[in-house]
């Protein structure tokens, strides 16, 4: 499922608009997409699946492309090849490049591959994809991609080591100054890549692509982010960088700066390594301002960290 491979940056659980029609979600298409979202996490794929299709009787079929990916997925995970295929055929047939290794790795589609509409709709993606391509920077998306694999390989380890050796461990501190190290590295390839053909979008690096270089500076000092904060800003209004994802900057920056953050994105560990959020200016809001950018409510997004979150009903901060 594209949509819940896990970037320990907090930058998951958005609503991709790249590559996809020009739909524009409403707050209650985003709060019911979410609720989808929430009912896969839990396992309970039946459920996520209607919910899709509650979502989608909402605007009449209309949507983002990566939310039908979804409804495919659990549809396929509920045995119903027929509403998999359907809602599939919408998410990929489109005169766009789509990223096939994912698609035919996704464990979720699996029991599609005996079913023989799958293999005419990869042939159709195929044909599609070739067009596409004419447009994209392959030697780019090839080293994007390697930057992608390079930032997450350690990350992925992060919640194992802290579960096996504990938060303030030795083998936790060896694992972060890996990580470091890596991130120095890949800032100085995205810097380049900036430097010499400005923020890429997704008509030339694919969605991985343009979402790697954000991840990269996402992970990278604080200078580094401040000084890109305005080109990223720029990249958004030229549709390269997604509203999401500079939200989580905009909030990255403040938090550094000692500021109050205003979507909510960052989280911090208290001593015993426990997720809480980093203070957030008129949290009251935060859910409106969420929406305006494509986040889902925080809610949400606190599940991921096991956070019981209720949102204040006062500016004090009464619940």
């Amino acid at each position: 499922m594209i949509k819940f491979n896990f970037i320990w940056s907090l930058i998951f659980f958005t609503v991709t608009t790249h590559g996809q029609n020009k739909f524009i979600p409403s707050g209650k298409y985003i709060v019911q997409s979410s609720r989808a979202s929430t009912l896969y996490i839990e396992k309970k794929y039946a459920q996520s699946a209607l919910a899709y299709d509650s979502l989608f009787l909402l605007t009449k079929g209309q949507g983002l492309r990566n939310d039908k990916y979804d409804a495919a997925c659990v549809w396929a995970l509920s045995a119903n090849n027929d509403k998999a295929l359907f809602y599939l055929q919408q998410a990929l047939t489109t005169n766009e490049w789509v990223n096939l290794s994912n698609v035919l790795s996704d464990s979720d589609l699996n029991n599609l591959h005996g079913d023989k509409r799958w293999q005419l709709l990869i042939d159709k993606v195929t044909i599609n994809n070739k067009v596409a391509e004419k447009k994209l920077n392959k030697p780019l998306i090839a080293l994007l991609d390697t930057i992608f694999m390079e930032d997450q390989t350690d990350r992925n380890n992060i919640e194992t080591v802290k579960e096996k050796y504990g938060f303030q461990s030795n083998q936790m501190d060896s694992l972060w100054r890996k990580i470091a190290h890596q991130d120095s590295v890949n800032l100085m390839r995205i810097k380049y890549i900036i430097e010499t053909y400005g923020w890429l979008g997704p008509d030339k690096v694919g969605q991985q692509g343009a979402s790697t270089i954000f991840l990269v500076v996402q992970h990278a000092d604080s200078l580094t982010q401040t000084t890109y904060l305005p080109v990223m800003r720029e990249a958004v209004k030229r549709g390269n960088a997604r509203p999401q994802d500079l939200a989580l900057l905009e909030d990255r920056v403040l938090m550094r700066k000692g500021k109050e953050q205003i979507y909510g994105s960052q989280l911090k560990t208290d001593s015993t390594g426990k997720y809480i959020f980093y203070p957030i200016k008129d949290e009251i809001n935060v859910n409106t301002r969420r929406v305006k950018v494509g986040l889902g409510p925080l809610e949400d997004y606190a599940k991921y960290f096991g956070i019981d979150y209720v949102l204040p009903t006062s500016k004090n901060g009464n619940k």
